[in-house]
C-alpha cells in the first residue's frame, strides 16, 4: 500500500511525474492499484496505460474526505 505518495515536480529530476508513477508501480508490481478521487485525474492517458498494464486489478474510489 502507497499512501501519501508524492513524485517530486519533474523540473527537479528532468522526468515527467507520470512515467516516474508508472515506472514506480511496474518496479513495485502490487496486486492491486487504488485510486481515491481518480474521477478528478485530468490525464486520461495515464490512467488508459495504467490500466493496459494492471487490467482487472485496478479499483477507483471516490476521493478520500479529509
Amino acid at each position: 500500500v502507497l499512501d501519501n505518495v508524492s513524485i517530486p515536480q519533474s523540473e527537479q529530476l528532468g522526468t515527467d511525474p507520470d512515467d516516474m508513477l508508472i515506472s514506480a508501480l511496474i518496479t513495485i508490481a502490487p496486486n492491486r492499484v487504488v485510486f481515491h478521487g481518480a474521477e478528478r485525474m485530468q490525464n486520461t492517458e495515464l490512467m488508459r496505460t495504467i490500466d493496459s498494464v494492471f487490467g482487472g486489478r485496478i479499483t477507483l474510489l471516490p476521493r478520500l474526505s479529509t
